[in-house]
């Protein structure tokens, strides 16, 4: 079912049951304001997650009003803003009110040429045309329909991620319908994304939250991360290639200069590339989708955490080179480690290089691994 979010004012909302049940039924989210005030200043923050608005013909002005609303400027006020955003986003807007004769006596209204828009919330076999009507025209919104569309990846932003990277996501899809130049920026917003995936996993401790850089998340997810051991396999891995690659395109894309390995920029430029930009949105969207239902299906963070733990990783430096080549590793707390002449020459180390290393299980004082930052 096509889901559908909906700006609803109305003072008396918090007992109109019926009004919600229908609503759910047919897919649709009421988001309930009871004052023109506190309803604006939410619309022009969000204005974007609206798909049609509903608004009584008669409520609050102002959040410390009570008793009966009797003035129709709160609808005035409100249906001001609803105009004011319309250069961004067109929301279209009904009245759903229990006061028989405000579709003919209310001027503003008629001024609006609203009357066929009026309906009866009273009225159960009204209401269900209003929420006919207003999927339909909401349909014809083209953030709508980009909404729907991609309903799959769009849905981890009900639960799992914060609502300003749904937006993200939405200035994401518009560019690739449009016919604007793909720009740096345009790959960096696919970067930031799957950083706050990864802050999320993170969280979860399905990533280590020791892990900084998106590349080590990207190693850690594929189980390749080599100063961790992983008890099986974390995600699928069609998925960890897809992050493995996406993450290597946007990254680059997100800059300019000649010392990057794959020159996103430049190719963009020479060749135009909608369809590589194409190509790196839906994998995007593939990610989004697929880890929606992974973490719909997570139980714990404990039991997320049983899937990896660090090896003894040493931090220090280099600290004497000798006439033959061994080097001698000192870590923080002054611990002396030999290097063999092949380690030296293999990761090029020099004196007074940060380095961190794994000791040996059987011999703790013998160098297993050697990791450069």
């Amino acid at each position: 079912m096509k889901k559908y979010k909906v700006f609803w004012v109305d003072d008396e909302h918090q007992s109109l049951f019926n009004i919600r049940q229908m609503a759910i039924d047919e897919g649709i989210e009421l988001i309930a304001f009871d004052n023109a005030e506190t309803a604006i200043a939410d619309l022009k923050e969000n204005f974007l997650w609206y798909d049609a608005a509903i608004l009584d013909g008669l409520f609050y002005n102002i959040a410390v009003e009570e008793g009966i609303a009797t003035r129709q400027t709160a609808l005035m006020n409100v249906v001001n803003s609803l105009k004011d955003i319309r250069p961004k986003k067109h929301i279209p807007w009904f009245i759903l009110t229990g006061k028989e004769n405000i579709k003919n006596e209310n001027d503003f209204i008629q001024s609006e040429g609203k009357e066929d828009c009026v309906y009866d919330k009273l009225d159960n076999n009204q209401i269900q045309k209003l929420y006919t009507r207003l999927k339909n025209e909401a349909d014809h919104q083209f953030e709508t329909q980009l909404i729907h569309k991609y309903q799959d990846s769009f849905e981890i932003f009900d639960f799992h991620l914060d609502k300003d990277t749904k937006y993200d996501l939405l200035k994401i899809l518009t560019k690739l319908y449009s016919e604007s130049t793909i720009e740096f920026d345009d790959y960096n917003s696919i970067r930031i994304i799957l950083e706050k995936l990864f802050n999320k996993l993170k969280y979860l401790n399905i990533i280590s939250p020791d892990i900084k850089s998106l590349n080590g998340c990207s190693l850690f997810l594929n189980c390749r991360h080599n100063e961790f051991e992983f008890s099986k396999k974390i995600i699928h891995p069609v998925i960890g290639e897809l992050i493995f690659r996406t993450l290597n395109i946007a990254q680059d894309g997100s800059h300019s200069g000649e010392k990057l390995s794959f020159r996103v920029q430049e190719y963009c430029s020479k060749y135009n590339a909608k369809h590589l930009y194409s190509s790196i949105v839906h994998s995007l969207l593939e990610i989004l989708s697929y880890f929606n239902l992974f973490l719909n299906d997570i139980e714990s963070v404990e039991k997320s955490k049983c899937l990896w733990i660090r090896k003894n990783i040493i931090a220090g430096e280099i600290a004497e080179i000798s006439a033959n080549q061994y080097g001698t590793f000192i870590s923080e707390n002054g611990t002396r480690f030999s290097v063999l002449p092949i380690h030296m020459d293999q990761y090029s180390l020099t004196l007074h290089q940060k380095i961190r290393i794994e000791p040996k299980e059987d011999n703790p004082l013998h160098i297993k691994n050697i990791f450069l930052d």
